[in-house]
């Protein structure tokens, strides 16, 4: 696996993180924050497992949430143009 690959797992596996604490914090089970999003169970599993998700997916969650992204992105490890090369 490339770097530029792993680094970008790594940032899905801290916004996973991010979202199940605050979904934990909102006293939101998976199934629920799945249903108001439009996936399953087991689909809002693998997002909190660092899944990658689209922009579309990753606001609908913020919605749900109450959050603003700036919020659930502030610990992502920086990723910079050299990490593409």
């Amino acid at each position: 696996m490339k770097s530029d690959e792993k680094k970008i797992k790594e940032l899905f596996k801290v916004l996973g993180l991010a979202i199940s604490q605050k979904r934990k914090k909102n006293k939101i089970t998976l199934e629920q924050l799945g249903f108001d999003i439009g996936i399953d169970k087991s689909g809002m599993h693998h997002i909190e497992n660092g899944k990658p998700i689209t922009l579309t997916t990753f606001f609908k969650i913020c919605a749900v949430l109450d959050v603003k992204p700036e919020v659930l992105i502030k610990d992502l490890p920086k990723l910079t143009k050299e990490d593409l090369d």
